[in-house]
């Protein structure tokens, strides 16, 4: 028989079976394993379905993950990130990809001894990706922002062309079926053949002409044109790009808020919603719900400092002295903060050294790098925000996707925020409770180093407590 599972008390997974036509069967002891909605397949004493059961098999869909371990082809072992993480499970099936960690799609077999199995794989859609990474943890925080004021200082709405010049046809060397081009920059250096300006321009070469090319570097310091060309390549709406304050916007969101085209000069308000412009009408207040991930608690240096000097490629923040200055790629800089480095910028960040024995920035960090703008459609199991209580959240680059309240009584939300360093150590207690009372153990975890951090935790916090109070 086929029904779904409705658990009553999640506690000791009791529920009952419901089928169609509105019949569900007695009070049910389930498999922990089994949640609520899950597909069954049931087998009662002689089709009595107030009978004690004798067989169940529990399916649950729309489940995300990556593969961890192959042991072949079509046999291995797939970590659950989505909707919650558990596993690893095993699956046994062929999957046609040959990335080292296939990211899936894939429906969970449970039985009634408490095995499970990933069956009915398939590749992920790019739109969920989102739910094959593991989820991260911080607290959810309500902030009040005002927009920011700024003008558009550029537009771009033409492609750059690489060997790309312009210039005037200087001579014409007819016996030689050459033609030598004067370029904007002033060099006499490019040459073509009659018959291609033929087939560009359907006329002869006259001394003034006005030629835009493509050329490639050939023998002896020469230039050749490789083909002619128009001299601008316009890029499509969906390409085109504005400049706000050194931050990038696309041309297309200025037309869709303010129903018209940019231009350079325009005041506008906006604020930055996940490393992203967002055009606003003023500068009301805003009061914005931000999901905070917790800062690592690990004993690297963070400093804060200028920038002193900077280049295309690199630069330096300024140090304690000349000999301490630090080095940076320009890069990582505009990876962090979404802009051009410019002389006294503020920056934030961790160091390392060379193997010559030089400062170089190891880490930028701003306050984008561990929190993102949420929203209450996305609260998956709750609707309130609660301000010491913990969440966890799946992201992409474009930001949060989905935020769920964490429970430290489930036991595989709690290995996620066992194994998740950059919690504050209160969380990580709950998480380490939970372990043990469930008895947790696997080839990296054993139930007497959990005691031991148990212990180790409790006494940081209670020496903190003494330190803070004194």
């Amino acid at each position: 028989m086929r029904g779904i599972v409705h658990i009553l008390e999640h506690k000791n997974s009791i529920g009952k079976v419901l089928f169609d036509g509105d019949r569900e069967s007695a009070i049910i002891k389930f498999p922990n394993i089994f949640r609520d909605g899950d597909r069954i397949e049931i087998e009662f004493k002689n089709g009595d379905i107030e009978q004690k059961p004798l067989k169940m098999v529990a399916y649950s869909d729309d489940n995300y993950g990556f593969v961890i371990k192959r042991f072949s082809d079509t046999k291995g072992k797939i970590l659950v990130t989505y909707p919650e993480i558990i596993g690893p499970i095993t699956f046994n099936q062929n999957i046609n990809s040959n990335e080292k960690n296939p990211k899936l799609k894939f429906s969970i077999k449970k039985t009634i001894d408490g095995n499970m199995q990933a069956v009915n794989i398939l590749s992920v859609d790019k739109k969920d990706i989102y739910k094959t990474q593991i989820p991260i943890f911080g607290k959810l925080t309500i902030e009040k922002t005002y927009p920011k004021e700024g003008f558009i200082s550029d537009i771009i709405k033409t492609a750059k062309r690489d060997n790309f010049v312009s210039g005037r046809i200087s001579r014409v060397i007819v016996d030689k079926v050459f033609v030598f081009i004067i370029a904007d920059d002033g060099r006499e250096d490019i040459y073509f053949r009659l018959d291609a300006f033929k087939r560009f321009y359907y006329a002869n070469p006259k001394i003034g002409d006005r030629i835009d090319c493509i050329y490639r570097e050939v023998a002896k310091g020469k230039r050749q044109v490789n083909n002619f060309c128009n001299p601008i390549k316009t890029l499509p709406i969906n390409k085109q790009i504005g400049i706000i304050d050194g931050i990038k916007f696309k041309v297309e969101d200025f037309i869709d808020y303010y129903d018209r085209e940019p231009q350079i000069g325009d005041i506008v308000y906006y604020t930055i919603e996940n490393g992203k412009i967002v055009f606003k009408n003023d500068q009301n207040e805003i009061e914005k719900i931000v999901f905070r991930q917790s800062k690592n608690e690990d004993n690297t240096e963070k400093i804060v400092s200028k920038i002193l000097f900077v280049k295309k490629e690199f630069g330096f923040i300024k140090g304690k002295s000349r000999d301490t200055n630090i080095y940076f790629r320009t890069q990582d800089f505009i990876k962090t903060y979404k802009k051009e480095p410019k002389i006294n910028d503020p920056v934030e960040f961790t160091i390392r050294k060379t193997h010559d024995g030089r400062l170089q920035v190891k880490k930028f960090i701003s306050k984008e790098s561990y929190s993102n703008e949420v929203y209450p459609k996305i609260f998956m199991n709750f609707v309130n925000i609660e301000p010491n209580r913990l969440y966890y959240a799946y992201k992409d680059r474009e930001g949060i996707k989905e935020v769920y309240k964490y429970d430290h009584t489930k036991l595989s939300q709690s290995l996620s925020c066992y194994k998740d360093k950059t919690l504050p150590k209160i969380f990580k207690l709950k998480a380490i409770d939970c372990l043990i009372k469930n008895n947790y153990k696997d080839k990296k975890i054993k139930i007497d180093n959990l005691h031991s951090q148990k212990q180790e935790i409790l006494n940081t916090i209670i020496n903190e407590s003494i330190m803070k109070n004194n």
